[in-house]
């Protein structure tokens, strides 16, 4: 079972101003910044193993781009697998739909709308852009697309099965 998602457009910035040290020995960083374009990932989280990825995307994320990254995860997991996303437009076009027609050993669990908070791959969305892409500064999209890697091996030597719990307000 495999979890996917987008993590899209995030911007890649870099300072106008090098970090300075105020008098009491604290970092001092400029609020100033250039944009230097953005990255985009597809996520794609084991359930059973909790292992991560993040595939770059080198392009838009379209049904193309999306159907490539659906013959990736075929040619590494084989042609059976379950895949849990949401029903955003690239997993819902018609090229996408025909491409799953072809491929019926590949079961589908699309989210409910609205609910991305359901699909687990989301959660390590959030862990990385805290502790990898909320607080430093990139010059290109290859350094924070470089960073996340670094972050993702990281976490691949202490990664944990997925174990997803609710319950409902009393």
């Amino acid at each position: 079972m495999l979890s996917l998602g987008e993590k899209t457009s995030h911007p890649v910035r870099a300072p106008v101003r090098a970090d300075t040290r105020a008098g009491d020995g604290g970092v001092r960083r400029e609020f100033e910044y250039v944009r230097k374009g953005t990255v985009s990932w597809y996520g794609v989280q084991d359930c059973v193993s909790g292992a991560v990825q993040m595939l770059r995307a080198r392009s838009s994320m379209d049904s193309a781009a999306f159907i490539e990254v659906l013959e990736y995860l075929k040619d590494v997991h084989g042609p059976d697998f379950m895949l849990i996303m949401d029903n955003g437009p690239a997993h819902t076009s018609p090229a996408t739909t025909a491409w799953l027609a072809e491929h019926p050993g590949i079961e589908i669990l699309l989210t409910p709308k609205h609910a991305s908070w359901v699909n687990p791959i989301e959660s390590v969305f959030g862990i990385v852009t805290r502790q990898v892409l909320e607080h430093d500064w990139f010059t290109t999209g290859d350094d924070c697309d470089q960073a996340v890697r670094e972050w993702v091996q990281e976490r691949t030597r202490t990664h944990r099965p997925v174990s997803f719990t609710w319950q409902l307000a009393a």
